[in-house]
Parts: structure tokens; sequence; C-alpha cells
């Protein structure tokens, strides 16, 4: 048995590019540290289903905010980085002809913020979306700091 494990850790760690035991490190917590983003997120994750009478995209949601919690490489499929600079980056859903995207950051200890959703219409991440991602984040972190005053 132990050969097999550390030949299994040997071979994901070639394959992802990774090093080290396969259950190392903390495992990423998300933290909804402000009560209106945690309202926003619990709408639409718990409200959109309902209105598409669907389940599918909130088991979609939390398949893909599961493998960010869980995995340190994530398919570009999934969760991608879109604007490097400000570290914003976005859960991407698609559900039938219906597609998603989910707007988060990290913190400096690994936390997932997850900031603002919406239901994608064109083919491109608008500007404007990405505008008010940067906004909320450079905010959460002001909120932050006041709080440490």
């Amino acid at each position: 048995m132990r050969h097999f494990n550390i030949s299994y850790t040997g071979a994901f760690n070639r394959k992802y590019r990774r090093s080290g035991h396969l259950y190392q490190g903390r495992y990423k917590a998300f933290l909804i540290d402000a009560d209106n983003y945690l309202l926003e997120i619990s709408r639409y994750i718990h409200l959109n289903p309902l209105r598409m009478k669907s389940k599918e995209p909130q088991e979609k949601i939390d398949y893909v905010l599961d493998m960010v919690k869980n995995l340190s490489i994530i398919p570009a499929k999934f969760f991608k980085c879109i604007d490097s600079h400000n570290g914003i980056y976005e859960v991407r859903i698609k559900s039938g002809s219906n597609v998603y995207r989910i707007f988060c950051f990290f913190t400096e200890d690994k936390q997932v913020v997850l900031i603002n959703c919406f239901q994608k219409k064109t083919q491109k991440t608008p500007a404007n979306a990405i505008a008010l991602a940067c906004r909320l984040k450079e905010k959460y972190f002001e909120e932050k700091r006041e709080k440490l005053k």
C-alpha cells in the first residue's frame, strides 16, 4: 500500500506540476466578510435555479467552488484569471445555452472572496463588469482596513 501511495503521489505531482504530499497545506476557505456580499451571492445561488426551474446551475457552481477549494490547478474552462494586474478571477458556469460568471479574488491568507456575478450575454466579458469587480475588491480591502483601526 505504501508503494502505491508513493507512486500515485509521484504521478499526480508530475501530471499537475506539483511537489510534496497530496494533502499538504491548509484547505482554502470561502470568506464572505461583508453582509452585502453574502446576501448577493446567496440570492444568486439560491434564487437563480428557482427562476430557471432547474438546479443544474447551482450544482455546477458548487462543483467549481469545490474544485477551487480542493485543487491547486483548475482547468481554465471553469476558473480563469481575467485581470492579472488586479488579481480578479472568474468562475465560469455553462448551463444549456446560459453562461454565468462569478468574479472573485484571493486574500493574503488564500481565502476566496466572491464579489459579483452575472449572466453572460456576449462572447467577450463586459469591461464594465470587470471594472465593477475591481471596485468591489478595493471596497472590500478598504472596509477590512477600517475594521482593523
